[in-house]
């Protein structure tokens, strides 16, 4: 302990002030070993020295907190705390990041938030957005920090779809994960993850489907149109899904067909084709339709 306060005391992370308390609390801390006690006849612990002791490392505490804002800036311990306590943290938070060092971005995201989320037990409040809060943050952060910090926490996510239950998968990914994010995966790992995206979309695009697969256009192949076009079209004739899903997913299809390759491009065509043939051969008008202003649409953002 002697060496670890000097070196401490060397590298700026105790003052001299508090390297003296902590020489006191060593001594006090012998008082703990019997052996020693016995064998220099020293007087054994009571309430007084247990207060003493207890005293010098608040003290010590407290000057090192002082001293680590000082040369480290806010720790992700406050940042979470931050988030749990004040439901409008999200408003400064790019501006209290811009205090956080690597290694406690790191920390927020690959093991603070993501924890907090799954231990979280939302009271029966329908104002409680604390999950909402904390998946937000988690993609703030995610997009503030470095190439490297993404790829950690991108590996995280890899770890959890090889060795988690399905229904931890699901929530993780609805929470800390989207299509862009393939960027980042291990190109090992990359084939992986793009598979599972598209395996897990419902046959009918949700709110939370959309925001996942969003941006996955300039990773998709041509083996990919089927699987990630047939739950947009479902989407889009479905009578049961509200107006704003199917402008959103239409939204989303804009995007990503915009920035597709010319082979998808013409996958996508043919599998358009397939449908329309489909609904024709069913005498549905409306369906029929639907999938002809969606060919018109496509056919303008594709054509060069």
């Amino acid at each position: 302990m002697a060496e670890a306060i000097a070196i401490c005391k060397a590298e700026g992370v105790l003052s001299e002030r508090t390297a003296d308390l902590c020489s006191v609390v060593r001594s006090y801390r012998n008082l703990i070993h019997p052996g020693r006690m016995t064998r220099l006849k020293e007087e054994p612990p009571n309430r007084t020295t247990c207060d003493i002791a207890t005293a010098l490392i608040e003290l010590i505490v407290a000057d090192i907190a002082k001293t680590r804002r000082a040369t480290v800036g806010l720790t992700a311990e406050q940042i979470l705390s931050k988030l749990l306590r004040d439901s409008s943290s999200l408003t400064i938070l790019s501006h209290l990041m811009a205090e956080v060092n690597d290694q406690q971005r790191r920390r927020l995201l690959e093991d603070l938030i993501p924890k907090t989320y799954f231990g979280y037990a939302p009271e029966d409040d329908a104002f409680d957005d604390t999950l909402e809060r904390l998946a937000t943050a988690h993609r703030m952060i995610f997009d503030l920090s470095s190439d490297s910090i993404k790829q950690i926490t991108a590996e995280r996510f890899v770890h959890i779809l090889k060795e988690d239950d399905g229904d931890t998968i699901s929530r993780y990914r609805a929470a800390f994960f989207r299509a862009p994010d393939l960027a980042v995966v291990p190109a090992a790992n990359m084939a992986m993850v793009k598979e599972h995206l598209l395996g897990s979309a419902p046959s009918i695009h949700t709110t939370v489907s959309l925001k996942t697969i969003e941006g996955i256009g300039p990773f998709l192949e041509v083996s990919d149109c089927m699987k990630w076009f047939d739950p947009f079209m479902r989407t889009l004739v479905s009578t049961n899904t509200r107006d704003h899903i199917k402008n959103k997913a239409k939204e989303v299809l804009s995007e990503t067909t915009w920035v597709t390759s010319k082979d998808f491009d013409r996958q996508l065509a043919k599998r358009l084709n397939d449908w329309l043939k489909h609904y024709e051969n069913l005498n549905s008008e409306v369906n029929v339709r639907v999938v002809k202003e969606l060919q018109d649409e496509i056919l303008a953002l594709t054509s060069p």
